[in-house]
């Protein structure tokens, strides 16, 4: 009897783990994924940044709260936050990512918008919008409580 609910116990741990959520982590490598033509400056204390945006329902509804003026808080030592003015759609997102330093992301349990200058562990509802180009990341890192402008490349 003893064996019986030992393998039964066992098997019931098993399809429990097992039914957690269905959905995948994205994994796609950085330079397979597809980009829009259009760039971000990212202006912060004189410098301007340049970043990417990924082709995907939510960096398109970011975009289109451009352009905006921001104040980064330093959130974990990993990243830079501010709350966005709407909260942005996630439709055909995946369920989650593990964020590299450079990337531009939405935290939609917040409605913030996430710049991290370190990696950081796999996060479920972040949502990935565009990645950093070149060295923007290290001056990033000294940025707490400044405020940033953020604008479409191309306008004014």
């Amino acid at each position: 009897m003893r064996i019986f609910l030992l393998l039964l116990l066992t098997g019931l741990m098993f399809a429990l783990s097992s039914c957690g959520n269905a959905e995948t982590p994205d994994t796609t490598p950085l330079e397979e994924r597809k980009t829009m033509n259009r760039k971000l400056q990212i202006q912060l204390d004189g410098h301007v940044l340049t970043a990417v945006l990924y082709d995907n329902a939510s960096a398109k509804d970011f975009m289109a709260q451009l352009p905006l003026v921001l104040t980064l808080s330093d959130f974990n030592g990993t990243e830079k936050i501010a709350d966005l003015p709407k909260k942005i759609s996630g439709e055909g997102a995946p369920n989650g990512f593990r964020p590299a330093a450079g990337d531009i992301a939405y935290y939609a349990p917040w409605g913030n918008l996430a710049i991290f200058y370190r990696d950081f562990r796999y996060s479920e509802k972040l949502i990935l919008l565009g990645k950093i180009e070149g060295d923007g990341v290290k001056i990033l890192r000294g940025a707490d409580n400044r405020k940033v402008t953020i604008r479409l490349a191309d306008s004014p």
